[in-house]
């Protein structure tokens, strides 16, 4: 057995309180002060009020602190995407310091300086979606895009310079989404379209599509890597090969001789000029290139 006083320990500015299992001693000074039985039940009931209100305390700033934590002040840019990932930037021709660019998370972002700013479309206009691009035409107040209706979304167009946007009466839905497409420049009115299985091509706006090409294969459908719009020639790559047309109605086989062979163009499919004749740059396994001759 240990002395009665070997228990509990409370240091008050004037008074030092000595707690054990037999009794409550105060003291003024190092030496022990008995004090009354009902003075010390007030000391235990007001020691239990200590040590409530301290646990109160404690877990009113603990509430402080997460609820700080949970609800931030004030937040700091870290890039445009949110996020998400970025798709397929589009450069406008006329300008190159201006280019739209597309997030998987539906916002389109825009900028005017090459990407050292950016604002972003109203959700409330348009929506993209990962396979959105913003296809510029000669006409400001005309493009064409992808927008997300939160499924396999649709194709739209403007013709107030983006204000507004209608979704494009020849779309089939029966078809599924779509994929990629790309908007010929110089003609305003002219379309080509990727579906799963099918390329389709407009001359109207995008009210009307004619079938260019069915997929061989359903499994692996039919992919649109680039189109190339060079006058009334329309050169397009894909896993089939390219297919060019000599008149605004695009002609099946590809080439009046085939370069390519067999290649298949995935994903990347660029052509530019040189004199009168176009040189392609694809990429099937790895990077070739060919000119039509």
């Amino acid at each position: 057995m240990g002395s009665k006083y070997d228990s509990v320990n409370i240091v008050h500015p004037a008074h030092i309180f000595v707690i054990n299992r037999l009794e409550i001693i105060q003291c003024t000074s190092a030496i022990n002060c008995p004090i009354t039985e009902n003075a010390a039940t007030d000391l235990i009931s007001l020691c239990f009020k200590i040590i409530f209100m301290k646990k109160i305390v404690l877990i009113c700033i603990l509430a402080f602190h997460l609820t700080s934590w949970a609800q931030p002040a004030v937040f700091s840019p870290r890039g445009v995407g949110g996020g998400g990932a970025l798709f397929f930037p589009k450069i406008n021709p006329a300008n190159d310091n201006e280019f739209y660019i597309a997030c998987d998370m539906s916002q389109l972002f825009h900028s005017t300086d090459f990407g050292n700013s950016y604002s972003q479309l109203h959700f409330s206009k348009l929506s993209s979606l990962n396979v959105s691009t913003y296809e510029y035409t000669s006409n400001p107040s005309i493009a064409y895009c992808n927008y997300n209706d939160g499924n396999e979304g649709y194709p739209v167009k403007t013709t107030d310079g983006g204000n507004t946007w209608t979704q494009l009466p020849g779309f089939d839905i029966n078809l599924g989404g779509i994929y990629r497409m790309y908007a010929n420049y110089n003609n305003p009115q002219q379309l080509i379209m990727n579906y799963y299985g099918d390329i389709v091509i407009s001359n109207d706006g995008g009210n009307t599509f004619a079938l260019v090409k069915h997929c061989a294969n359903n499994g692996a459908g039919i992919i649109a890597g680039g189109v190339f719009y060079d006058g009334n020639n329309i050169y397009i790559g894909t896993n089939e090969g390219v297919f060019q047309s000599v008149t605004e109605a695009l002609r099946l086989p590809c080439f009046r001789r085939p370069v390519l062979l067999q290649g298949r163009i995935s994903g990347i499919f660029q052509v530019q000029k040189m004199g009168r004749l176009p040189v392609f740059y694809v990429s099937p396994l790895i990077m070739q290139m060919c000119i039509m001759v």
